[in-house]
C-alpha cells in the first residue's frame, strides 16, 4: 500500500520504536471508491434477491444494530 502511494509510514516522534501510518489522499479515493462499488453491489443484491418487505426488515435490523454500536 505504501508503494501504491496509498499510505504513510512515519516514526511516531514520542517513542521511536512505533510507527505511525498515515492514509494518503490517494488512499482515500481508493477507499471512497471500493465503498461506492459495494454499496453498488449490495443495493443491486437486495433488489435482485429479497422482496420489499424483506429489503423493510433488513433496513431496520440495519438501523438497530447501529445504535447497538453507537
Amino acid at each position: 500500500m505504501e508503494r501504491d502511494g496509498l499510505i504513510e509510514r512515519k516514526a511516531d516522534v514520542t517513542d521511536r520504536r512505533c510507527g505511525v501510518i498515515i492514509v494518503t489522499q490517494r488512499g482515500l479515493g481508493a477507499l471512497e471508491w471500493a465503498m461506492s462499488q459495494r454499496r453498488r453491489w449490495l443495493s443491486a443484491v437486495m433488489t435482485d434477491r429479497l422482496n420489499e418487505e424483506e429489503r423493510s426488515i433488513l433496513l431496520q435490523a440495519s438501523e438497530l444494530m447501529l445504535r447497538i454500536a453507537s
